[in-house]
């Protein structure tokens, strides 16, 4: 399953459409069985399923303790930053931010 669509399963959890999800917090900490209930789910065919117009997207995690992320994780990102004069990392280039950047798209 592709990055976009898991973003677009955990939307519709968010949004309390599957039921007895409600939020991703209890979906993750469920692990195995959510992960193959959220993955059934995402197989669904094209058109199947809630209409983006239905679903209020959210942050992904309500309440978050912690963001960590990778940065330059792809090619163009990597190329863009040599260009600029940026070395490009040997190893992942991880780092964290403060949870209050962790919005909705409407946010």
């Amino acid at each position: 399953m592709d990055a976009l669509t898991w973003i677009a399963v955990a939307s519709i959890v968010m949004a309390g459409l599957t039921t007895g999800f409600g939020t991703m917090g209890p979906a993750l900490a469920e692990g195995r069985a959510v992960s193959v209930a959220l993955s059934a789910l995402a197989q669904q065919p094209d058109g199947a399923g809630h209409a983006l117009s239905d679903v209020k997207l959210e942050a992904p995690i309500a309440d978050a303790q912690k963001y960590l992320a990778i940065g330059m994780n792809y090619q163009d990102h990597a190329d863009e930053a040599a260009r600029a004069g940026v070395p490009v990392p040997k190893n992942q280039l991880w780092f964290n931010k403060q949870v209050s950047c962790i919005t909705g798209p409407y946010a």
